[in-house]
């Protein structure tokens, strides 16, 4: 590329992007989130969240049976309705005092059960199996 005018000093990569690709499109106007949910999701979500906060207190108190308990009752039938980062905080909340099959027990349900929302399928497979160790 060969260009005869010299490059003003104060120019960003961008402004140099943009004189080699042309203008860029315009962006599309940002839709505000209220307006995107429907008013099903959003009671959904608090219920979930809910019951995830359930969840988490059983296993924040050792209680990963509990944990369990609550998990079969209110999440049967549901799919991908925790996401990876609740799942993470999940992993979290096992105390030392957790008896170790009740934790594996809890984990495989999840998997089972398939409730995390991941991207694809082979990143929930990953994730699932390495979140063990």
């Amino acid at each position: 590329m060969s260009s005869s005018a010299p490059i003003p000093a104060t120019a960003t990569v961008a402004d140099l992007l943009v004189g080699i690709a042309g203008p860029s499109l315009p962006s599309k106007p940002a839709v505000p989130k209220a307006a995107a949910q429907k008013p099903e999701a959003s009671k959904l979500t608090a219920t979930t969240d809910d019951q995830f906060q359930s969840m988490l207190d059983h296993l924040r108190n050792g209680h990963a049976r509990k944990a369990l308990g609550v998990m079969k009752t209110k999440f049967q039938g549901t799919k991908r309705v925790i996401s990876p980062k609740q799942y993470s905080t999940l992993l979290l909340a096992f105390t030392i005092m957790t008896p170790q099959a009740a934790a594996i027990s809890f984990l495989a349900e999840i998997s089972n059960m398939n409730l995390v929302s991941f991207t694809s399928h082979a990143a929930g497979v990953y994730f699932l199996r390495q979140s063990r160790w």
